[in-house]
């Protein structure tokens, strides 16, 4: 009879501690991929807007291509009877 009560306390002990441990291991390694795939992610993006950025002060910057929306080609007209709309934003508490 004392073995089977130390056993079913030992399989206690033994889960309750392998849960703390897993709760706390869980989020280090959650935040260790969530930094590997940002990395993973942003780096050839940063990459290019280095490129884009010497590019652009080196004077070399190709505009082909590039064309502004129809509602800021209209905001860009130097016309005095031109109307411009601001559409406002709500916000929800």
């Amino acid at each position: 009879m004392p073995k089977k009560i130390g056993a079913m306390v030992g399989k206690q002990v033994v889960k309750e501690s392998v849960g703390r441990a897993v709760t706390k291991v869980v989020p280090v390694v959650g935040g260790a991929i969530s930094g590997v795939i940002t990395y993973a992610t942003f780096k050839p993006m940063g990459g290019r807007l280095a490129d884009v950025l010497v590019r652009n002060l080196n004077g070399e910057f190709d505009e082909t291509g590039m064309e502004l929306r129809p509602e800021f080609k209209k905001a860009n007209t130097a016309d005095a009877d031109t109307e411009v709309t601001i559409h406002a934003i709500e916000i929800d508490d």
